[in-house]
């Protein structure tokens, strides 16, 4: 193959990619704007009279309440492999939309304050076996610098996460609520190390039903899928992003002492893991947590363990998470 031929098919590959990226988006930017077309006043009846009938407390926790929050929190994470994750400071924010609609709400989420210990990673180590998602979704770019990854000595801030969330439907009889929404991933980090390298969009439906005034299950179904390199060098070489992530909530709540439970499954499965190959993780995090108020403000504060159920090396192993809801 002569130089030109395979600088055009190398053209040719990628001018396929960018129209695939190109259609994906397109495809989540409809989802959500059909998702808005279809909202409006019934669901705004429908809401009110179901809140009448179960009224459910907002301690931060239940995803069906779109009213404004603050959550600082901080999580750290292991891989099998013993490579790190920590986000020493996250800032989350949701703040309702009621120009769009009483049921419209769209939330931040950024690390300000990120660090990754890669000590673990000897040099030579194959990048494509360093991670999984969701923390690693694309794994490391080759020919990334191990030596330096090994040092540990990565820290600054991570990726930026946007999530659009509008309600569509209250199915009364069983006091469901629908939604539909979506995740935009800015690959804003500070490093490659500290970055997914990789643009992401993640249609999402959600369903909340509440059961009584202190229980509720949530089910949320998001598809993450990359749209486009980051500015980083060496992103274009990371693997493409394609998974499946369910995230199954259920509260139980004692409103007397404040105190409640929230175990928390995940199911992932991945299409992007390499060529022709698949692979499946569960995750299990027991969710503990105590709300109070301080004068017309609603405070939680709360502690997450994380455990991964039959880990593979690029999964995670365990995790632990704490921080503090703030509800105006």
């Amino acid at each position: 193959m002569t130089i030109q031929s395979a600088n055009q098919t190398h053209w040719l590959n990628g001018a396929a990619l960018r129209i695939v990226r190109l259609r994906r988006l397109i495809l989540l930017l409809a989802f959500v704007f059909a998702g808005t077309l279809v909202s409006g006043s019934p669901l705004d009846a429908q809401q009110a009279e179901a809140e009448a009938e179960v009224e459910v407390a907002d301690n931060g926790t239940n995803p069906g309440a779109l009213g404004f929050k603050f959550m600082p929190y901080s999580r750290s994470t292991e891989l099998d492999n013993g490579v790190k994750d920590v986000d020493m400071l996250a800032l989350f924010s949701m703040v309702p939309l009621p120009f769009i609609s009483p049921f419209t709400a769209v939330v931040f989420e950024w690390p300000v304050l990120k660090y990754r210990d890669y000590s673990s990673v000897l040099e030579g180590t194959d990048p494509e076996e360093i991670g999984g998602p969701p923390n690693f979704p694309a794994g490391l770019p080759p020919g990334i610098d191990t030596q330096r990854l090994a040092r540990g000595d990565l820290t600054g801030w991570g990726d930026f996460r946007i999530r659009l969330i509008q309600g569509l439907h209250m199915f009364e009889g069983i006091n469901t609520l629908l939604m539909v929404g979506g995740d935009v991933i800015l690959p804003f980090a500070s490093d490659l190390g500290l970055s997914s390298g990789k643009y992401q969009v993640a249609p999402m439906i959600v369903t909340v039903t509440n059961f009584s005034p202190t229980s509720f299950m949530a089910i949320l179904h998001f598809y993450f899928m990359d749209v486009g390199d980051s500015a980083h060098e060496g992103s274009d070489q990371m693997g493409e992003i394609g998974f499946y992530l369910a995230r199954i909530f259920f509260q139980k709540a004692w409103p007397s002492s404040g105190y409640y439970l929230l175990p928390e499954i995940q199911f992932i499965y991945d299409s992007k893991v390499a060529d022709d190959v698949s692979s499946t993780s569960l995750w299990f995090g027991p969710e503990v947590g105590k709300s109070w108020k301080s004068g017309t403000t609603a405070m939680t504060a709360y502690l997450k363990p994380g455990f991964g159920i039959s880990a593979d090396p690029g999964e995670r192993k365990w995790s632990v998470e704490m921080g503090m809801r703030f509800i105006p």
